[in-house]
């Protein structure tokens, strides 16, 4: 019986084509540049709380004018002259023209946005937010201009502040500035932002707002955080994303080693689509996993009927049939395969279910046939092992002894390659060579016990030899 390792090797190599491996991610945060817009002109409610000049809210008119026309050029020189005229003001002096109102330093970095010219802007923005730090369409702007630079930690702090200082609380500020934490590759952080979210707006919280927390979460290796925000996705998610956060979340129970969470959904999976083949493949792994081999046998028997398996699948397929003792099921594809790649590993399983079926001669013409000449020791040994079946011991042993030699003496091999060389040396009755294969053997830990107890045979056999040459000619000296 071949060993089942070679069939788990196949499991993980065929891993579900996508449903076990490591998952790619929707990564909806570059969608990032068209979430959120320049804010021309200050509306906010806290913004009003410091007066504004008769002096300022004329420029301001007349700037708003010329940005309507988008005569950004005119807007920005209308207000830095009248910025100007306060120069000679210090911080913390009273100004009664409204100089340095934050609602001047708020529009005039409007407009260098506007133009593109983000550094600007960051400059003139700042000064507004510390003029009036509760001006939050200053936070906003200034947030939109570090993102445009490339700051997105300091764009993240800029919505954050945006959302902490208005009166009344926008969510979707906090959802940005975690949006940005996790396009800055700071994930944790965008995680504390996110449950910073969930927690103030729990009726809030849009699908779209879910997938990426979870993806921050994924990203972090906090997948166990992930897992009841998946099974929400995986069962209230529109028809067109819900089949791939199912696909996530199963994969995410078995990455996380909890095979009867994974068993269970995949089971109910097939239930609710039974002609989705991906997930007959998955229930497949997870009951070779927990060595439900019958099972996983099954599941990949629908899958087949569902879509043409992969050259993988097959071979998997095969390996289950001669593990379950189905020999003549699995000799087809082993011998299919090797036609379109010789592989010395399905050429023993083939041999091996061949010896099974009662067909050692068709087992050797066939290693004959498809064995290769770097086959190695593993092939020899098989062709000994054949050999020695069909009775014809001389090759046999030849062949035992090419391998003994060949391997390292530590290996078990080699000590098992001594021992039948023994054997087939005592079936041929050649007792010097026996008696040496065997000594060797001895030197093995794995064989010293059979092959001592061989030497004691053969010792015991030469004296009762011994003893009837020696009465016969006894009793012929007499006569």
């Amino acid at each position: 019986m071949v060993r089942f390792g070679a069939v788990d090797k196949v499991s993980r190599k065929i891993a579900m084509a996508g449903l076990i491996k490591q998952p790619t991610y929707f990564l909806f945060c570059i969608l990032m540049a068209v979430m959120f817009c320049v804010i021309p002109y200050s509306c906010d409610a806290a913004s009003r709380k410091v007066k504004l000049p008769h002096r300022a809210r004329a420029v301001l008119y007349k700037a708003a004018l010329l940005m309507n026309e988008k005569d950004y050029d005119n807007a920005i020189e209308v207000l830095s002259d009248f910025e100007a005229l306060g120069k000679g003001l210090k911080a913390g002096d009273f100004d009664p023209g409204g100089y340095h109102h934050a609602r001047i330093y708020f529009t005039l970095g409007t407009c260098h946005m506007f133009k593109g010219e983000y550094r600007r802007a960051v400059e003139v923005l700042n000064r507004a937010v510390l003029k009036n730090p509760a001006h939050v369409s200053s936070w906003l702007n200034l947030a939109k201009a570090r993102y445009e630079l490339g700051e997105f930690v300091r764009a993240a702090d800029c919505f954050e502040n945006a959302y902490d200082r208005a009166s009344e609380k926008n969510p979707k500020h906090l959802y940005y500035a975690a949006t940005t934490l996790l396009m800055a590759k700071e994930g944790n952080a965008s995680i504390d932002m996110f449950q910073k979210l969930f927690g103030a707006h729990p009726d809030a919280i849009q699908s779209e707002w879910r997938e990426i927390y979870v993806q921050a979460l994924l990203s972090a290796d906090r997948a166990e955080q992930a897992i009841p925000h998946l099974r929400d996705l995986a069962e209230n998610a529109s028809n067109d994303k819900r089949v791939r956060w199912q696909e996530i979340l199963l994969n995410q129970y078995m990455r996380l080693g909890r095979w009867e969470d994974a068993g269970e959904y995949a089971g109910s999976l097939t239930e609710q689509a039974p002609g989705r083949s991906a997930w007959w493949k998955a229930l497949a792994h997870i009951y070779l996993k927990e060595g439900a081999y019958r099972d996983a046998l099954a599941s990949l028997m629908i899958r087949e009927y569902l879509s043409p398996l992969s050259e993988r699948e097959e071979k998997l397929v095969a390996d289950l049939y001669l593990q379950l003792g189905i020999p003549a099921k699995a000799a087809p594809i082993y011998e299919a395969t090797l036609v379109e790649s010789n592989e010395t590993g399905m050429l023993q399983r083939l041999v091996t279910a061949l010896r099974q079926l009662g067909k050692p001669e068709e087992a050797l013409a066939t290693l004959t046939r498809y064995g290769k000449d770097d086959g190695g020791n593993d092939l020899l040994m098989v062709k000994a092992d054949l050999l020695y079946e069909l009775k014809r011991y001389k090759e046999a042993g030849e062949a035992y002894r090419a391998v003994a030699e060949t391997k390292n003496k530590e290996e078990p091999a080699a000590g098992r390659a001594w021992l039948m060389a023994g054997y087939a040396a005592l079936k041929n009755e050649n007792i010097d060579t026996c008696r040496n294969a065997f000594k060797r053997a001895a030197g093995f830990a794995s064989q010293r016990k059979a092959a001592l107890s061989a030497i004691k045979q053969l010792d015991n056999i030469a004296r009762k030899t011994a003893g009837g040459k020696s009465s016969n000619r006894t009793k012929g000296s007499s006569g």
